[in-house]
């Protein structure tokens, strides 16, 4: 499986106080370009914490799959989006399944995109 990670906050990321990568990160200027998410990978935010960067990268992506880890209500913790309330630009975009991890009230959430005639992936 092809990952490729995408991080807002260098400075942090390369700080003593960032949990270790397991994956290479890119630090990406904004705003963001469309050719920079790969349409045939799954764009996944993991308690991510800004919404407006959210709709920035839906926006420019162009694939059909897009996953929010994260708590649920009543947690004590926050994340924007939660995997539940996801502020999608457009209608297109709707909750296909989720699934508890453990009993631990943190979701992993699957949206997906209706695929019409104009969006579909060549």
């Amino acid at each position: 499986m092809k990952v490729e990670g995408f991080e807002v906050n260098e400075e942090w990321w390369q700080s003593k106080y960032s949990c270790p990568t397991f994956i290479h990160l890119k630090f990406p200027k904004f705003p963001l370009e469309k050719e920079m998410l790969n349409p045939h990978y799954a764009l996944l935010f993991c308690y991510f914490n800004s919404g407006h960067a959210f709709e920035d990268y839906v926006k420019c992506y162009r694939g059909n799959l897009v996953i929010i880890i994260g708590p649920s209500y009543g947690k004590g913790r926050h994340t924007d989006p939660q995997p539940f309330e996801a502020k999608f630009p457009s209608s297109e975009w709707y909750l296909d399944c989720y699934k508890e991890i453990k009993q631990t009230k943190d979701f992993i959430a699957c949206y997906v995109k209706q695929q019409t005639d104009i969006n579909k992936i060549k």
